[in-house]
């Protein structure tokens, strides 16, 4: 969002605000007025900070326009995703390889998993937080960084009724032998995480393209949606999340702060991260 404030002598200032609300600079006059400062994510409390200036100046808003870097946008926006998986596929075939790779992150694993339970249980048997498995590893990467297609698989077999016979602690043992992508760097195949399911004898459908989304929505009961974090840059990266239907309704796990529901599969496609988002694969999964 950008707050344009016009003042009598008719120069232009510009309050950038980032989608999260989290961050923003401030210049009044050309000189640095606030800098990092933290803010509620509330419209309204921003507008507590810019009403201080309402006797000086007249305030009128605008929505900022996404920019379109063609370099940036180029992997999301112009490679079919068909490529783009067997991209991922073709590193995890690299990768798997290798044998004994990571001997020491499953005891590491196991101990440090007993600090995250009491957030689990409180989450309903869901992991939300990605961000606080910083004590945690999966290849050669911390856990927080690379970690979200094997927690939306956590959170799928939960929704499924499944998950007591696979812990966290496994299910990264299992994806570093095969599905991970290079050393975690790149996270976990997304088509690895559908023969997982495959291999407990669950049904699966999945698809690249977004025709098939209420297709998906109104046919499975648990879904892993995989896609660009934003379509315009492909430095945000990838990734994962498990969604859950619960009375028609479409809710998602482990994606920061969105916890809106959406009322079709199509819908939650289009919209999730602000309509920047861009799918690369979406598995619906049933017993």
């Amino acid at each position: 969002m950008t707050i344009i404030i016009l003042n009598p002598k008719k120069k232009v200032i510009l309050f950038n605000f980032p989608k999260s609300f989290s961050k923003y600079r401030i210049y009044l006059k050309n000189k640095l007025f606030q800098k990092k400062s933290q803010i509620d994510k509330k419209v309204y409390k921003i507008f507590k900070i810019i009403l201080l200036f309402k006797s000086k100046y007249k305030i009128t808003i605008k929505k900022m326009k996404k920019k379109k870097n063609i370099f940036k946008s180029f992997i999301p926006q112009k490679i079919p995703n068909q490529m783009t998986l067997k991209f991922f596929e073709f590193l995890q075939e690299i990768n798997k390889k290798k044998k004994n790779k990571y001997p020491l992150n499953y005891e590491k694993n196991i101990k440090n998993y007993e600090n995250h339970k009491k957030t689990i249980e409180k989450n309903l048997g869901y992991i939300e937080d990605q961000n606080n498995y910083t004590d945690m590893y999966y290849g050669k990467k911390q856990f927080n960084e690379c970690g979200c297609e094997i927690i939306a698989t956590f959170n799928a077999l939960k929704d499924l009724n499944y998950n007591n016979d696979f812990s966290l602690p496994l299910l990264i043992d299992y994806f570093e032998k095969d599905g991970i992508v290079l050393n975690g760097n790149f996270g976990t195949s997304p088509k690895a995480i559908e023969n997982f399911f495959k291999n407990l004898n669950f049904e699966t459908f999945s698809s690249f393209n977004e025709k098939d989304c209420d297709f998906i929505g109104n046919n499975y009961h648990t879904f892993v949606f995989t896609f660009f974090n934003d379509k315009f840059n492909v430095f945000n990266q990838v990734h994962s999340i498990c969604i859950t239907k619960k009375n028609g309704k479409f809710f998602t796990h482990n994606n920061g702060d969105d916890l809106i529901f959406y009322n079709s599969m199509k819908e939650l496609v289009f919209n999730i991260n602000n309509g920047n988002a861009k799918l690369i694969l979406l598995i619906g999964i049933k017993k």
